[in-house]
């Protein structure tokens, strides 16, 4: 069995533009626009962690999802 060569991951992606994105947003798609780790996205959003102004989140039977609105609000709070 031959496996396929794995393409490397850029770091110099151009960042994504926050309303060019769909209103849920998955963890993935979070990940790309704050420009972080997919899994850091967990800690931004615990409300036990130590974060004061953790990031709104829906839990849905299908996972955790992050409505745009929400995103770009909690970004004005913490810039200011």
């Amino acid at each position: 069995m031959r496996l396929k060569p794995v393409k490397p991951v850029s770091t110099t992606q151009s960042p994504v533009r926050l309303n060019e994105m769909p209103d849920i947003l998955t963890r993935a798609d979070l990940a790309q626009i704050l420009q972080v780790k997919p899994r850091a996205i967990y800690s931004l959003t615990r409300a036990r962690a130590k974060n004061v102004n953790p990031l709104p989140v829906l839990r849905l039977p299908i996972g955790l999802r992050w409505r745009r609105q929400d995103v770009e609000s909690w970004l004005e709070r913490c810039a200011a």
